[in-house]
């Protein structure tokens, strides 16, 4: 089949620009092959998670992608190959945490925190630090 395998959307980080990479991305799919979305949760970016709120909100079942691992970014594909790469993940990660996203079971390895000081700091022009500080219970702080 011809098509891609892996199709990374990390573009111009605007909400128009970052659905029109996931609608390209969804058609330009072989069977079984994966989307990753960068910054999804990048405060300075709030224009990639609006994208993606938009498409999983608005993509139908047949053309659609599946959320199925957030690990920082986010991979998707296509429905019934999402239940394969899960099954698969968890063999080999046990620990993985499942969650409910869009109505469906979303793998993740992280839990992300971001406080109210957080929001100051991006409309104050301060970008969130790079390494993100990680509490004890190995939840990631923006502090």
């Amino acid at each position: 089949a011809t098509g891609i395998r892996l199709f990374h959307v990390d573009g111009a980080h605007y909400a128009e620009a970052s659905l029109s990479d996931l609608s390209l991305a969804a058609c330009s799919l072989v069977p079984g092959g994966v989307v990753l979305v960068d910054d999804l949760h990048n405060l300075r970016w709030p224009g990639v998670q609006e994208a993606v709120h938009r498409y999983l909100s608005d993509a139908s079942d047949e053309q659609g992608l599946e959320p199925f691992l957030f690990t920082g970014r986010l991979f998707l594909t296509a429905p019934g190959y999402a239940s394969i790469y899960r099954r698969a993940l968890l063999e080999g990660q046990p620990l993985l945490r499942r969650k409910r996203f869009y109505g469906v079971e979303l793998l993740t390895s992280q839990d992300v925190s971001i406080s109210i000081a957080d929001f100051e700091q991006l409309f104050l022009g301060r970008r969130p630090r790079v390494h993100p500080k990680i509490s004890s219970s190995n939840t990631i702080e923006m502090a």
